[in-house]
């Protein structure tokens, strides 16, 4: 293969099955490298460690594809790419919080975060919701047992734990 066209696209897919199996290990890489075997057998290797790591298409394509461009004119048997010096992705949680800390969200990681926000003001409400509604069930029954002359000791230690007056 000679052609740059095809080489860019080679290393476009190739790129996209490491990102693919990056996610799917949940790593990233801080270096890429680059390996063509050209028709005459020499085999050239190019790496770059870059200032942060990466796992995406969009972060890791631009590197190789300047390693490749730097390499041309060749004719090229084989081409190979890899990460290294790698570590555990943060979760995506981390990433967007990160990400929002920075000013740095797309549209999409604002819509996400967005609707996790929502999510969680939803469930604080439903929560609240819930313990007034279990607040209410102690007292009623700490009412029927003081009308049946049932024990006062168990619901005063539940106002007590909850901080509801006896």
């Amino acid at each position: 293969m000679s052609s740059p066209a095809d080489m860019e696209k080679m290393a476009e897919n190739l790129v996209q099955h490491l990102a693919e199996d990056m996610e799917s290990e949940a790593i990233e890489a801080k270096t890429l490298t680059l390996k063509l075997k050209t028709t005459d057998f020499a085999v050239r290797t190019r790496a770059v460690t870059l200032p942060g790591h990466v796992h995406t298409v969009q972060q890791m394509l631009p590197p190789i594809l300047k390693l490749l461009r730097a390499e041309l004119p060749c004719e090229i048997r084989l081409m190979g790419v890899r990460g290294s010096s790698l570590r555990r992705v943060a979760s995506t949680e981390d990433m967007l919080n990160a990400a929002a800390a920075h000013g740095r969200l797309n549209a999409l990681q604002r819509m996400i975060l967005q609707g996790r926000q929502q999510q969680q003001q939803r469930g604080e409400a439903v929560g609240q919701q819930q313990g007034e509604q279990q607040d209410e069930q102690h007292l009623q029954q700490e009412q029927e047992q003081e009308d049946a002359g049932g024990e006062v000791g168990q619901s005063a230690a539940y106002n007590a734990e909850h901080g509801a007056a006896s």
